[in-house]
């Protein structure tokens, strides 16, 4: 979520009858630190056009304008609205720690900041994956942590292939350009869509969406 609208922002196209024909989600990313460059923003630039393609739902485009710039001496108090950084730094990815959006949790709502950090050994797949959280997209994955059996990873059925998934991944569901009409459009044909992950348990305590029709997965044992 993006309670503050400060994240990106939303471009309406809309016919002379004043019904919504398009959306474009805009975002500009500055990229510091250690292992950035201007090169490395020229490249994420390219990458971001490949994967953050437009999509039209019934009727709607939904389209992506996010831009990387380099800049050597940023804060996070120079951004404006619909700006975000992204700290490449010499980290090293860990079992408990590794590159993020940094945000905050408030029972079962996360909320993501416009900052975050790239560690050193990550690619640039990380980056368009952290990218999606700076525009509002959530995780389709579940770390597990089972204790003595151990720790893995679960991804939310439906979307092996999606992004939000997995740095390797270069696709986005059609569910993430219908979670945009939903929040933004009030268009009520799409209210079986979501991007929400959490939305109710069953009496097994697993997590269900309404987009995977009945499938199931965890998000921790409890």
């Amino acid at each position: 979520m993006d309670p503050n609208g400060k994240d990106y922002q939303i471009l309406f196209q809309r016919d002379k009858d004043n019904k919504i024909t398009g959306m474009t989600i805009q975002a500009k990313v500055y990229i510091t630190g250690e292992k950035a460059s201007e090169d490395r923003a020229a490249t994420l630039n390219k990458e971001a056009k490949s994967i953050y393609k437009p999509q039209t739902i019934n009727g709607i485009k939904v389209s992506f304008d996010i831009s990387y710039e380099y800049s050597k001496d940023i804060t996070a108090s120079d951004l404006g609205r619909g700006e975000n950084l992204l700290n490449f730094n010499n980290k090293v990815t860990s079992e408990d720690d590794r590159s993020h959006v940094n945000g905050s949790k408030s029972g079962n709502i996360y909320t993501t900041g416009n900052t975050g950090e790239i560690y050193s050994d990550a690619n640039n797949g990380t980056v368009m994956h952290e990218t999606g959280h700076l525009v509002g997209l959530a995780d389709r994955y579940d770390d597990i942590d089972a204790g003595n059996l151990g720790r893995g990873t679960f991804i939310h059925q439906g979307y092996e292939k999606d992004l939000m998934s997995g740095r390797q991944n270069t696709s986005l569901d059609k569910s993430h350009y219908s979670y945009y009409i939903l929040q933004y459009g009030k268009m009520p044909y799409v209210n079986k869509i979501s991007s929400k992950f959490e939305v109710e348990r069953n009496n097994k305590g697993f997590l269900m969406t309404p987009y995977e029709g009945g499938g199931i997965h965890r998000r921790v044992y409890e």
